[in-house]
């Protein structure tokens, strides 16, 4: 081969690969005006949201696959609603894009002003550039289901309303469970009540152990009854957040009749979570849920929910105790042979 011919054919090598360079990235610039949408993200690079209307300033941030509000206070996420909301943010279609002459300004369509919601998507995906989208949503525009939005200098109409997410994010994103540690992986869970303390364990790892009370006595526990009482504690959920009571206060000592205290450890979590629960308004009849008080120490509130726990919540080990005489696996088992002083041997 001559070597202008190579000179050639490495001129056009080059050529063709700043231009597919070029071509990807006006690809990934314009993937939002390709699909007409708002704007274009993936989930999995945002670790960051900024929600911003008028002086209040909410700051949500992922760490692993858990969400925590970092501004204005600390706290639990739902996941679930993140995932919910970046995934509406992410299909805002547009509709229409207002001109010049519009007969409403930018305040009266609420992209400017104290209606506006100003909203910044960031994150650092573990390939390639940081991402950071930045755009206002707006007020309810004539048709249905639809606000108008800003993006830059563009003033647009979108199909899709996220507006009630993020209205009063603290409200609509707060973890509800008041308990987020998975069942399967609870480890050992102590009970203190006025009368006296229990716990029971169980072992994950092989060999495998299953619920056991530890203290006071040592015996085996009722499978059936632990797992009711987990899930119990499982679906408890928050109705309403303290701000008047301090989060940090002792527990009382002793404690109250109508109180308890849990001490819960969770597989792979060195730190047991301690919850501190205290009945402050009776049932309306018997067998009705109780209003119920709650401080987590992996939370930074006081929070409220009706519920029954503490009616449900053993005062003695007896209560737990398995009154089944053996447990036998089935797939253990090779052979049953039964004698009897008056029968032949079987």
């Amino acid at each position: 081969m001559r070597v202008s011919t190579t000179i050639v054919l490495a001129v056009i090598a080059i050529c063709l690969g700043i231009a597919t360079a070029v071509v990807d990235r006006k690809e990934e610039v314009d993937s939002a005006s390709a699909a007409n949408v708002l704007v274009r993200f993936s989930q999995d690079d945002v670790s960051r949201v900024v929600m911003e209307k008028g002086p209040s300033r909410t700051v949500i941030q992922r760490n692993g696959t858990q969400w925590f509000f970092v501004e204005p206070e600390q706290d639990r996420v739902d996941a679930g609603v993140v995932r919910a909301l970046l995934d509406e943010l992410n299909h805002l279609t547009v509709l229409d894009e207002m001109g010049g002459e519009e007969s409403q300004s930018p305040t009266q369509m609420g992209v400017e002003g104290d209606r506006a919601i100003r909203i910044t998507v960031s994150g650092k995906p573990e390939e390639g550039d940081p991402i950071k989208e930045e755009f206002v949503l707006g007020g309810e525009a004539p048709r249905a289901n639809s606000i108008y939005a800003s993006e830059g200098e563009r003033i647009l109409v979108v199909d899709g309303n996220p507006r009630p997410w993020i209205e009063q994010p603290l409200t609509t994103m707060r973890d509800q469970r008041l308990i987020s540690a998975p069942v399967e992986a609870i480890v050992q869970l102590g009970i203190k009540r006025s009368t006296g303390e229990l716990a029971v364990q169980r072992k994950l790892t092989p060999p495998q152990q299953n619920w056991a009370l530890i203290e006071p006595v040592q015996v085996w526990a009722s499978p059936e009854k632990l797992d009711n009482l987990l899930a119990e504690l499982a679906g408890l959920k928050i109705t309403e957040v303290v701000s008047d009571v301090p989060s940090g206060a002792d527990i009382p000592n002793p404690l109250p009749d109508d109180a308890a205290v849990l001490q819960i450890r969770v597989f792979g979590i060195e730190k047991p979570l301690t919850v501190y629960l205290k009945q402050i308004e009776a049932p309306p009849v018997e067998g009705a849920p109780a209003i119920i008080e709650a401080r987590v120490s992996d939370r930074p509130s006081v929070y409220r929910f009706p519920s029954t726990i503490l009616t449900k919540l053993p005062t003695e080990a007896n209560e737990l105790r398995e009154r089944t005489l053996a447990r036998i696996p089935e797939q253990f088992l090779e052979s049953v042979w039964i004698q009897s002083r008056i029968d032949p041997d079987v």
